[in-house]
Order: structure tokens, then C-alpha cells, then sequence
């Protein structure tokens, strides 16, 4: 859900268009209630249920934001500053993803409200949204351990066999499970010698006893977790573990036997792992990771420049309009979200969050 809210910043009065998450444990959501306490205790006021439906311009220069209200009334905020977007990404408006990223069609989504409003509103007042291709985040952390999320476990899609290079990072296998059927899912299977073998992968190994909290299947509590998203297993044969992946054990245990000859020999002849990062999925107990690759965020947004002022189609800043976060373009360089740089996207909304504030206020 958005918010206006207009801000005070060193005796400035700025008008800000802002999302927030619903209430879940721990995440960027939490973090957002924390500010806006903190932000309420300097007298900053917040107008929630209030969405911001339409910049207001005198001349080239935008002064302001219509919000809203719950009633079906609106009302004017006035900035004596400037406006800055931050309403994150665009992720459940159809129309948009299917033009900037038709890719993404047949994958579920995460997050709930975010429609882009910021875009649009920028667009209506004479910005620019960044060209294609447009930078995506796919991926799950839910399901098991994230620190294992990118361990190159042999991982086979739903249909029971490997379809990629398990070196390839999480974020980029959207790329090949874009399939109508069953979007986005794909197992890591591995058995109960993974702690040796994994022990100097990248990540951190979560020992069996860790792993039984992302298991649906055993009465460990469920602490830190989604309980309804953990779908981790550990099964006494690969024919129980076909089953609870819900796939055909055959094809399954075909692509097991493949990848076990290719382990013995030395080389991956069908993918290329290097040999230091394939062992033998033949001692029980057997275990798979059943995770489920949904869009986590559009890290896409309109044309800005190094102060995060929003531009024309021409290139020219547009007086008195600035976007931060998601709703700002210009930062990342691949259709894909970078995993080699944790927190590199809440890093950058809250960074760049601050600076934009920074330099609005001192104008």
C-alpha cells in the first residue's frame, strides 16, 4: 500500500510519496516501521491509506503531490523542496511487466501493491522510464537455508531432470524455468555426505540438525522462518524423495544415475561442472530443497541523475522531481539482480534514500 506523507528535513518541508510492506518477520518491512517511528518522533507526519495519484507542476517545475484519501477525497501536498518518488517497484501492474519484462509472465509474485505508481506519476510529468531491458530479482531463500541457496548441489526442475550449470547463481535461473507449468520451481538434492563435500563451497553448510526447521515434515519449531514456505526433505530412498517433490521418481532417479557416472569419471560432460564441485548422491538419508524462484522486486525505474533528479526524454532534469530506490533507474547494468553483492537493492534504497533527502533539503 502507498502513503504521502510530507516531511520535515532541517526545517525543510518535503513531500514524499512512499511504500511500505506488510508486516512479516524481520525484513526490509521492519526496517521501515523503525524509521518512521524514529521519523515521527521528529515531528514528521505521515498520511497512510493515502496514496499519491498525481504530481502537481507550475510551469516545468513539479511543487507537489494529490494523494488520496480513504473517504475518495484528495488532497494537496505542497513542497517547498521538491518531490521524491520512492513508491518501489511495478511488479503486480500486468500491463507494465508484460511490456518491460514479458519474461516474468508465468511467475508468481511476492510482493502486493506495487503497481508502479511512482513510474507513472513520474512519466505523467514529463519523465523518462530507463530503456529495456529492465533489471529483475528473482529468487527463494524460503524454502532451506539461504546461506545454501547458491551451493551447486546437483538440482534437477520439476520435471525431474538437471537443466543448467549448478555453478550458475540462484538469481539467473529464472532464465530457464520460465516454462508455463510449474514456473520457477527446481530442486537442490544432495545426501548425507553434503558436509564434507560442501565444507569450503561458498555460503555456509547448515548441518542436518539445522536443516530439520525448514522441513514441513518434522515437529522441529519453526523459528526465523515462513512455516508455510519451507519445503526442505530428507527421505531414506530417492524414490520418497521423488514423492515428496511431488515429481516422476523415474526421471528422477535417471538423472541421479547420470550425474553419479559423470562424478566417477571425473567430468560433467552435460553441463560442465568442475570436478571439485560434484560428489555422489548415494548415501542415505537423501535430502532436496524444493525452492520456488517468484519475482522479488523490479529494481528498474525512471531516468535520474547523479543527484537522483528524474529527466526528460531528452536528458534534462526535471525541476523540483527526484526518485530514490526502486522506482529509480540508472543503477544496476543486467536484466538480472547480482547475487555477488548481498544487500546490494535495500542497500540502495536506503542509501540512496538518504542522499536524494540530503541534497532536496539543502536547496
Amino acid at each position: 500500500a502507498q502513503a504521502a506523507a510530507v516531511t520535515t528535513v532541517n526545517g525543510y518541508a518535503l513531500s514524499y510519496v512512499t511504500s511500505f510492506f506488510g508486516p512479516k518477520p524481520l525484513t526490509a518491512g521492519d526496517g521501515m516501521r523503525a524509521l518512521a517511528d524514529v521519523a515521527a518522533k521528529e515531528g514528521v507526519e505521515f498520511f497512510y491509506s493515502t496514496p499519491g495519484v498525481q504530481l502537481v507542476k507550475d510551469g516545468d517545475k513539479v511543487i507537489g503531490v494529490i494523494g488520496k484519501n480513504a473517504d475518495g477525497t484528495y488532497t494537496q501536498f505542497n513542497a517547498s523542496k521538491g518531490v521524491i518518488l520512492a513508491t518501489g517497484d511495478y511488479q503486480n501492474d500486468e500491463e507494465m511487466c508484460d511490456y518491460y519484462l514479458p519474461d516474468i509472465h508465468n511467475f508468481e509474485r511476492k510482493q502486493m501493491g506495487k503497481t508502479g505508481d511512482g513510474h507513472k506519476m513520474g512519466v505523467w510529468a514529463g519523465g523518462k522510464i530507463e530503456d529495456l531491458n529492465h533489471t529483475k530479482m528473482l529468487h527463494d531463500f524460503d524454502a532451506g537455508p539461504a546461506p545454501m541457496c547458491d551451493m551447486p548441489f546437483m538440482t534437477v526442475n520439476d520435471m525431474g531432470e538437471r537443466f543448467s550449470n549448478e555453478t550458475t547463481e540462484m538469481s539467473l535461473l529464472n532464465n530457464y524455468l520460465r516454462q508455463a507449468d510449474r514456473t520457477g520451481w527446481y530442486t537442490q538434492v544432495f545426501d548425507s555426505k553434503y558436509e564434507v563435500f560442501a565444507a569450503t563451497w561458498p555460503g555456509k553448510v547448515v548441518p542436518p540438525a539445522g536443516l530439520k526447521t525448514y522441513m514441513p515434515d518434522d515437529t522441529a519449531e519453526k523459528k526465523g522462518v515462513f512455516a508455510d514456505l519451507v519445503r526442505t526433505f530428507e527421505c531414506a530412498t530417492l524414490d520418497e524423495l521423488a514423492a515428496k517433490l511431488e515429481i516422476d521418481p523415474a526421471t528422477f532417479k535417471a538423472s541421479v544415475a547420470r550425474y553419479n557416472e559423470m562424478v566417477a569419471a571425473g567430468a560433467d560432460t552435460d553441463f560442465g561442472v568442475p570436478a571439485d564441485k560434484l560428489f555422489t548422491i548415494d548415501t542415505p538419508p537423501f535430502y532436496g530443497i524444493h525452492r520456488h524462484l517468484r519475482v522479488s522486486a523490479i529494481v528498474s525505474g525512471l531516468d535520474i541523475d547523479e543527484n537522483s533528479q528524474c529527466l526528460t526524454p531528452e536528458g534534462t532534469p526535471i525541476p523540483g522531481l527526484f526518485a530514490a530506490g526502486n522506482c529509480a533507474g540508472k543503477f544496476y547494468g543486467g536484466v538480472d539482480y547480482p547475487m555477488t553483492l548481498p544487500g546490494l537493492s535495500l542497500g540502495r534504497c536506503y542509501t540512496f534514500g538518504r542522499v536524494v533527502g540530503q541534497f532536496v533539503a539543502k536547496l
